[in-house]
C-alpha cells in the first residue's frame, strides 16, 4: 500500500472522502427529512418531542461532513514525499 504522503495516498484519501461526501449528503438530507416528518410527534413514555431524537442525525451529518473536508483540505496541504 502507497504512504499516505505519496502522490497515490493523496488519490486515494481523495476519492474515499469524495464518496464519504455523498454517504454524508445522503445522510443528512434524508435525517432533515424525517426530522421534519416527527414534527408535532411526543413520546409517549418519555413525553418529549421526537424531533428532539431526530435532529441527531443531521447534525451528525453536518459534523462528519466538516471533519471529512478539513481531512482532505489537510491531506492537500502536506508536502509530498518524494
Amino acid at each position: 500500500m502507497a504512504p499516505a504522503d505519496s502522490g497515490a495516498g493523496r488519490a486515494v484519501e481523495v476519492v474515499v472522502g469524495v464518496l464519504l461526501l455523498g454517504f454524508l449528503g445522503v445522510f443528512t438530507w434524508y435525517g432533515w427529512l424525517l426530522t421534519l416528518q416527527s414534527l408535532g410527534n411526543t413520546s409517549r413514555m418519555l413525553v418529549l418531542p421526537r424531533p428532539f431524537w431526530y435532529a441527531a442525525v443531521p447534525g451528525s451529518g453536518v459534523v462528519i461532513i466538516g471533519y471529512t473536508i478539513a481531512r482532505m483540505v489537510r491531506a492537500f496541504r502536506r508536502p509530498p514525499v518524494p
